[in-house]
């Protein structure tokens, strides 16, 4: 099949896939409609690994997209967040579980991760501690200083988060207010761009200390047993 015919039968499935949910239009709320063909949408892209900006506007569609990210990924994933809770607004089963399979489907893969927050005492926070417990030097989670002006390296002093892997995924959240990001499957450009950036803030980081108190210890136990670590 060649290229163009592969990419006329991806647009007659998507569109098929579209149409079987407004079939039942009547029955279901506009919002999980909505959320429906948003994740229809993306699924293609992902799977296809096609070029294109993608929006991503607000919690739930920015878990979906870190979900696939990590399902899709195969070696490096890079992390720069305010906190792991900012991430996806709050705790999601799909997006730790993915985080976990990224790692053990392949026993080289690894998870770098930077945060600005210096007091991060949220349940994913806590979830990686116990994956790394397990993956060890395959993850790393570190935190910038006090006051250190991560938005320096932007023309306008705009602050900004991302998540990038595997040399050409990106998700960029531009307004960390609003959870207004882009997202791209296959942009390797911006990729390199952001990784340079990941690799300045990751030199001027501090690794997290692993003196975890009891609350932080239990919490991690619950997490090894829900998530069979």
């Amino acid at each position: 099949m060649t290229k163009r015919n592969r990419n006329t039968h991806h647009k007659m499935n998507l569109i098929e896939d579209i149409k079987s949910i407004f079939q039942v239009v009547s029955e279901r709320p506009k919002e999980v409609i909505i959320d429906d063909v948003y994740k229809i949408l993306l699924l293609n892209l992902a799977n296809n690994q096609i070029d294109q900006p993608f929006a991503n506007g607000n919690g739930k569609h920015a878990e979906f997209a870190l979900t696939q990210i990590f399902e899709k990924a195969k070696d490096e994933v890079y992390i720069f967040a305010d906190s792991l809770h900012s991430e996806t607004g709050e705790r999601s089963y799909a997006y730790l579980n993915s985080i976990k399979q990224f790692l053990v489907k392949n026993p080289m893969s690894r998870l770098s991760i930077v945060l600005e927050n210096d007091v991060d005492i949220s349940e994913s926070l806590n979830f990686i501690k116990a994956l790394k417990s397990r993956f060890q030097d395959r993850i790393s989670i570190s935190k910038l200083p006090l006051n250190y002006n991560s938005f320096s390296l932007t023309t306008d002093n705009q602050k900004f988060h991302f998540t990038i892997a595997d040399d050409r995924m990106v998700r960029f959240e531009y307004d960390i207010q609003k959870r207004k990001a882009t997202l791209n499957f296959n942009d390797p450009d911006f990729y390199a761009s952001l990784k340079q950036c990941f690799d300045k803030y990751q030199y001027d980081s501090v690794p997290i200390a692993e003196d975890y108190d009891q609350y932080v210890l239990k919490s991690m136990d619950n997490l090894r047993k829900e998530f069979s670590i």
